[in-house]
């Protein structure tokens, strides 16, 4: 039995206890983390057992000390000269939480061996809309050496979990090749909602191949797939997107609703937040760039054709990209306007499959400040936002000049009138240029799949 206490400069806490059933407990705690009367006595942990259930992509519960909180996913973070595991959550309670690291006895074997530390709380933005609750990071550092397979979250460091989440590797490993320069990801937040449309669907991700997406991740929060069953179906078997469930448990829904009676609104406002900061985890080791962006917006190369093109004209120390945001009000064009576009565009598919990018071109400008969309650089940035994601110290924010990349956005003008007035309307049918190569690559997915067209 190896022992040593903390010291009162601040050292951590080891150790190793090792109990009948071969369980080996290590647990980890900075002295300024406990307090003085609290007992560091590890005698208490020799009955620990290891999980039996196991979780991965779905919100659960934290664990049976924590009832309402809830995480979804985990990825160990490699960046930095460190080794951390990050739990995406959503955490109602303010108590003291612990990490059971559950450890592999080698590249291949899932363990017995557990590394206990304190978890740290990074929360991925506070100020979410109408109280609702916020979306965080809990982070747990691995001090052992061994690769973590699972992380439980518990009170007591002591306590014996049921439950564990599995960890996914986030690493870029040393015998397997980096993301290439010019590799580039798309994170949108969920589907939702009982229509769907094909062809604004079709649109998004053609476009986005158009410019150099070469993987679109969408997470599914029971959207009606009926009619956009098919397209998705054909865009998983080619490998052009993932599809991540973003289901949570009736248990789940009542803690996100009692701050806020509409549960979608946290789903769509502030728990994208969740699904984005995941999709930076889970392709962080695919992709150099990730754009983060809804299915209305566009991240347009305005000097050029592709992202990456675009990018090696721009600094090359900053860890996000930011592009400011031009507005495609649809609802300032009414259908004959829309059809005018279509005849000026001389190709019968304008009309058939209606792409908003060729037919709404009325459009307005509003300044570098007013929400802007992004892309990142996946070792720069530890969490996502809507507007701007969370960047490591060492990184800084760069926005793109107009002249070089702006963000189309199309949609309805609504309420948001209220903060234009004042900015000029102009017509903008830069993407006419894309026409024959869009819609060529939209006739030919509806081709394949055999979808309805629906607007």
């Amino acid at each position: 039995m190896n022992a040593s206490r903390t010291s009162d400069s601040g050292m951590s806490l080891k150790t190793d206890q090792e109990d009948t059933a071969g369980l080996k407990l290590n647990i980890i705690i900075g002295s300024n983390q406990v307090s003085k009367n609290q007992s560091t006595n590890t005698n208490a942990c020799l009955g620990l057992k290891s999980p039996t259930k196991f979780t991965d992509s779905h919100w659960v519960p934290l664990s049976d000390q924590f009832p309402e909180d809830f995480a979804y996913s985990a990825y160990l973070d490699g960046r930095n000269g460190e080794r951390i595991v990050r739990v995406v959550a959503f955490l109602p309670s303010t108590n003291l939480m612990y990490c059971h690291i559950w450890l592999r006895d080698s590249s291949t074997t899932m363990g017995k061996n557990v590394e206990t530390v304190r978890a740290g709380k990074a929360y991925i933005f506070r100020a979410c809309a109408h109280n609702m609750i916020p979306p965080a990071l809990l982070n747990c550092r691995v001090n052992s050496n061994s690769t973590p397979y699972a992380v439980s979250i518990v009170k007591d460091p002591c306590h014996s979990p049921s439950s564990a989440i599995n960890v996914q590797d986030a690493r870029v490993l040393r015998n397997s090749p980096p993301p290439g320069d010019d590799s580039f990801g798309v994170c949108v937040k969920p589907l939702h909602g009982a229509k769907q449309s094909t062809s604004r669907l079709v649109e998004f991700i053609e476009v986005n191949r158009m410019f150099g997406a070469q993987h679109i991740t969408l997470y599914d929060f029971n959207a009606n797939k009926t009619a956009i069953g098919p397209i998705l179906d054909a865009y998983q078997k080619d490998g052009t997107l993932s599809l991540v469930p973003w289901n949570f448990p009736a248990t789940a829904q009542r803690i996100l609703t009692k701050r806020n009676t509409a549960f979608i609104y946290w789903v769509i406002e502030c728990g994208q937040l969740a699904a984005t900061t995941d999709c930076l985890y889970r392709n962080m080791n695919r992709f150099q760039y990730l754009a983060v962006v809804d299915m209305d917006e566009f991240l347009t190369p305005r000097a050029n054709s592709s992202w990456r093109d675009l990018i090696k004209i721009l600094p090359q120390n900053a860890g996000a990209y930011l592009f400011q945001n031009k507005f495609f009000r649809m609802d300032w064009m009414g259908r004959q306007e829309i059809a005018k576009n279509h005849a000026a565009l001389n190709d019968s598919r304008a009309a058939k499959f209606n792409p908003k990018s060729l037919s709404v071109t009325k459009s307005e400008y509003v300044g570098e400040v007013y929400r802007p969309k992004y892309i990142l650089r996946t070792e720069a940035a530890y969490a996502t936002r809507v507007h701007r994601p969370r960047l490591f110290p060492s990184w800084v924010e760069y926005v793109v000049p107009k002249h070089l990349g702006l963000s189309h956005h199309y949609r309805n003008a609504g309420r948001s009138n209220r903060h234009l007035k004042g900015h000029p309307v102009e017509k903008d049918t830069y993407m006419w240029k894309y026409k024959d190569e869009l819609l060529t690559r939209m006739e030919r997915v509806f081709n394949r799949t055999g979808a309805l067209v629906t607007d």
